[in-house]
């Protein structure tokens, strides 16, 4: 190493790579969960170019899904129930109280996005606004706003508030507020101007943050989003649609918890000087290629073979070991005097002539994790390996992934040969 080390004793190191492999898993459920690892097939909204990301998108999206036909949407009562039942679960969850009998007539709710047209200098825009027209038991017109903050858009100057003095100007009761991150957090309440602060606490006492994900609280995707498409038949327009809009927020909710996990990940080791004195240097010991090629050299020596014959070490550098059913070849796997991280066959001067063939099938049949073409070298047929895919990988893969490649060649050389 460059530097003395200075980092944890052994046990410490035990114990930290302990606790990193506890968010490593997590880590990796992450992306099992959401299907980050998948190929991803066609997705009608991740088609629209890069619109899948714009705000205005997932507020159309949303209310389509609400609104019924009759307004050119998806929905359903059922669907909407099932959203008013997340409304009420995330009350109960951030202790509020949020009244949603007046929106129990689905018929005689409104939907709208980007609302009030024409004003939207004094009282800005809300992303969605769903309101009932019918005249009901108070004489009132009730509705729910909700603020979309999928893309995480900053919030505006005096934004939520503004909202809050259109509906009291048009004498409308507003009895919940969503606010729709991609994640939980709060929304910024400051308020430039004295004539909205008194409208402020009534503000907070109807403010619900409703996230897309989130791992442990009720959330859009999973008691929402899933829901809905639980309930819908197979092979329908409705299906397909909440179907790729499902996998799209699932999508872009599980890069935002991945990236969560993995500055945890980060942080818990950049907090310590310690532990990232030892991370420095475990890296500068898992990239150097010497080392790494000793080891599987041991290892191969060590391990069991699929034939008769076993892996020999000819020095540090270089093991090999005798064809099963040939004598004057053997297999080798060299990291030194020919190239480094060689792979092939060594032969006697009577198997010379069979050197340009096993050089040309070195070429067709291996090819993957290779860096080189195959060359010829005095009674030694080889090829390069990418020494970088190895220190990607464990021993035990690395050894299979040779012991594979060895048991090939031995077989294709075999053939050449007796042909």
């Amino acid at each position: 190493m460059n530097q003395p080390y200075s980092g944890l004793t052994i046990k410490e190191i035990d114990a930290f790579l302990s606790q990193i492999g506890i968010r490593l898993e997590e880590f990796k459920n992450i992306r099992k969960a959401y299907s980050l690892e998948c190929e991803k097939g066609f997705n009608i909204f991740k088609s629209i170019s890069d619109t899948y990301w714009y705000e205005n998108l997932h507020s159309e999206v949303l209310t389509s899904i609400l609104k019924p036909p009759s307004e050119k949407g998806i929905g359903n009562p059922e669907y909407f129930n099932i959203f008013l039942a997340l409304i009420k679960e995330k009350a109960k969850e951030q202790g509020k109280k949020v009244d949603i009998s007046f929106f129990k007539d689905y018929g005689a709710l409104r939907f709208k996005t980007q609302f009030p047209e024409g004003e939207e200098q004094k009282y800005g825009k809300m992303d969605i606004f769903i309101y009932n027209d019918a005249m009901l038991k108070d004489g009132k017109v009730h509705g729910i706003i909700i603020e979309n903050k999928i893309n995480w858009a900053k919030d505006q100057p005096n934004q939520l508030v503004k909202y809050f003095q259109f509906a009291s100007e048009k004498g409308i009761v507003i009895d919940s507020v969503i606010y729709l991150p991609m994640e939980h957090y709060e929304p910024d309440m400051t308020v430039t101007e004295s004539e909205y602060s008194a409208m402020i606490p009534e503000l907070k006492k109807k403010l619900l943050i409703i996230p897309v994900i989130d791992k442990f609280k009720k959330n859009i995707i999973h008691d929402f989003l899933e829901i809905c498409l639980n309930i819908t038949k197979r092979s329908t327009k409705e299906y397909f649609y909440l179907n790729d809009y499902c996998n799209l927020v699932k999508e872009l909710g599980g890069i935002v918890m991945e990236n969560s996990e993995r500055k945890n990940i980060l942080a818990q080791i950049l907090k310590d000087k310690s532990k990232f004195d030892t991370v420095l240097q475990v890296n500068e010991i898992l990239d150097d290629a010497d080392l790494l090629g000793e080891i599987i050299c041991d290892e191969l020596v060590n391990s069991k073979t699929t034939g008769r014959k076993k892996w020999k070490r000819n020095n540090d550098k270089d093991v090999y070991k005798d064809f099963d059913n040939l004598d004057g070849i053997i297999l080798s796997f060299c990291l030194g005097k020919y190239s480094k991280w060689a792979f092939g066959v060594w032969f006697e001067p009577d198997f010379k002539k069979y050197a340009k063939r096993i050089e040309k099938n070195l070429n067709k049949e291996f090819t993957e994790h290779f860096c080189s073409e195959a060359k010829i070298d005095d009674g030694w047929v080889y090829k390069n390996f990418d020494i970088d895919f190895f220190k990607k990988r464990s021993i035990s893969e690395a050894i299979n992934f040779l012991k594979i490649q060895f048991d090939l060649l031995e077989e294709k050389v075999e053939e050449i040969i007796k042909s």
